[in-house]
């Protein structure tokens, strides 16, 4: 007697700089889940959406999978001039997304937020001093340091918490308004997460956490796949009908492959550490 068993078949099938994606449920023999990955190219370069009185450098790029993202001087100063102009009131919601890229590329990139964020609190508490210049001081440092995560959907979420209970760490209305452009940038019509050739693309796990929140439904398991350094985080949900169910595609790729180039870095550091000793 044979048993039959519904399998996810995931197909990644490339050919020069094409690349064909599809996803299907097929009858396999025994109860076995086949996952089969046929090849795999570098995912296409992303153009950067340009605001009109804002142009970027046309020779700054989006970093390229699957290789790890280096700092890019170019980037990060791109970064932090379109941070200047949404400062000055520029918010338009198409520019979001070039700037997560460009974030990810600075050195004091935080894919999980937590460190900025304790960073965040420690500022605030200091705000709280008697010492007047030191109160001045903690409140500056903690601007500058927002200002540098502006484009951290965490962050954002929390200075604008931060700033509903004092006003002098900023305007509840300016984070609201960031936090909108980071959320819409990540729904754009090619990257739903429907399936997986059309992922979310996301750049800090706090997003992850957000597109997660915002679904109908309750994930019933999540699965890590890596395919030549590309990162899918799959998500099953059972809808809140409780018949239907769906999944959710992100590619984690920027957040993970900072995560395993920063931990190389660290080990080659130890090491060295060790036989100086």
């Amino acid at each position: 007697m044979f048993f039959y068993k519904k399998a996810r078949i995931i197909v990644i099938i490339s050919t020069g700089q094409d690349k064909f994606l599809y996803e299907e449920n097929m009858l396999n023999k025994f109860g076995l889940t086949m996952l089969v990955f046929l090849g795999m190219a570098l995912w296409p370069i992303p153009s950067f959406a340009q605001e009109e009185s804002v142009p970027l450098q046309p020779t700054l790029q989006a970093p390229q999978y699957p290789d790890v993202l280096p700092y890019s001087e170019l980037a990060c100063k791109n970064y932090e001039e379109k941070i200047s102009y949404i400062y000055k009131g520029s918010r338009r919601s198409s520019t979001m997304g070039p700037l997560r890229v460009m974030y990810s590329r600075c050195p004091y990139y935080d894919p999980f937020g937590e460190e900025t964020l304790r960073s965040m609190l420690k500022l605030s508490e200091m705000a709280k001093s008697k010492d007047p210049l030191e109160a001045i001081n903690s409140i500056k440092d903690y601007k500058n340091l927002v200002r540098k995560h502006l484009a951290n959907l965490s962050v954002v979420q929390m200075a604008m918490e931060i700033s509903r209970e004092d006003s002098r760490y900023g305007d509840p209305d300016f984070f609201r308004e960031v936090k909108k452009m980071i959320t819409e940038s990540l729904t754009e019509k090619k990257g739903d997460g429907t399936e997986l050739y059309r992922p979310v693309k996301i750049t800090t796990m706090g997003e992850q956490d957000y597109i997660v929140s915002k679904q109908d439904g309750k994930v019933e398991k999540s699965e890590i796949i890596e395919a030549n350094g590309i990162f899918y985080n799959i998500y099953d949900f059972v809808a809140s009908d409780k018949k239907t169910r769906y999944s959710l595609f992100l590619d984690i790729t920027t957040p993970m492959s900072a995560i395993k180039s920063r931990s190389k870095e660290l080990e080659k550091s130890r090491k060295l550490d060790l036989n100086v000793q």
